[in-house]
């Protein structure tokens, strides 16, 4: 993926918490944001996530494989064109499912019913965002914005993944944009085959568009599927309407 920061910066994270790889420029350190209201947080965005993981589940029993080994990918490929909201770079071999509909993009990434990446871009987390940043007005008022949107969707993740175990979010950049990141576990269910699942969890936000992305793989293969989900989440780019 070419953008304009394309070289990347070790991540600096404040423990505890397992560190997480290279994903663009750090911003170290994460506080609560001073003057934002959970009232602000628009109820639409929670039922865009409840949606995308109702088709997620579905697609992920129907059509994924059962065999989950993570395997290295050999090259990598390009989804969503120049004028789609949302594009990314994925494996190959792996397939890529839209679920969305209208202005909501929901795409899931899949090795397996056990390996997977989701991705879901809504212009109305753009929204959320802005409005979060007028309240607030402070300097790092766009990074407080993304924080108070990935604390808010953890409730809605946790309702499709179960009892997550997350570590401390850290800030970053993807594509230039702020974006907030934390690591989680959580006791896989019956699509899992009860399996311990170790993910990593990202919120961005751009003018136009934010995405909320999650990437998920056996704890056992943890180790070998990292890599790849950080490739996939700092390859994101968003509509940033400007």
């Amino acid at each position: 993926m070419k953008s304009d920061n394309h070289q990347r910066h070790p991540l600096r994270r404040s423990a505890p918490g397992p560190s997480w790889a290279a994903v663009q420029s750090a911003h170290p350190g994460v506080r609560d944001p001073r003057s934002t209201r959970v009232g602000d947080w628009p109820p639409l965005v929670n039922g865009l996530i409840i949606t995308a993981c109702v088709f997620v589940t579905i697609f992920s029993i129907a059509s994924a494989w059962t065999a989950s080994p993570v395997g290295t990918p050999t090259s990598w490929q390009q989804w969503g064109g120049a004028s789609s909201p949302l594009r990314l770079e994925y494996p190959s071999g792996w397939s890529v499912q839209e679920l969305g509909s209208g202005d909501q993009v929901h795409v899931v990434v899949m090795r397996s019913r056990w390996v997977r990446i989701h991705i879901i871009a809504d212009a109305n987390i753009a929204g959320a965002a802005a409005a979060l940043r007028r309240a607030d007005g402070a300097q790092d008022a766009p990074f407080t914005a993304v924080e108070t949107i990935h604390r808010e969707t953890l409730s809605t993740w946790k309702s499709f993944f179960g009892s997550m175990r997350e570590s401390e979010s850290a800030r970053t950049r993807i594509n230039r944009w702020p974006a907030v990141w934390s690591q989680f576990q959580y006791d896989g269910a019956t699509v899992e085959n009860a399996q311990q699942m170790t993910g990593y969890r990202a919120t961005i936000t751009a003018p136009a568009m934010g995405a909320i992305a999650s990437a998920v793989a056996p704890t056992a293969y943890s180790r070998e599927f990292r890599p790849i989900a950080l490739h996939v989440l700092r390859s994101i780019q968003l509509d940033a309407g400007e």
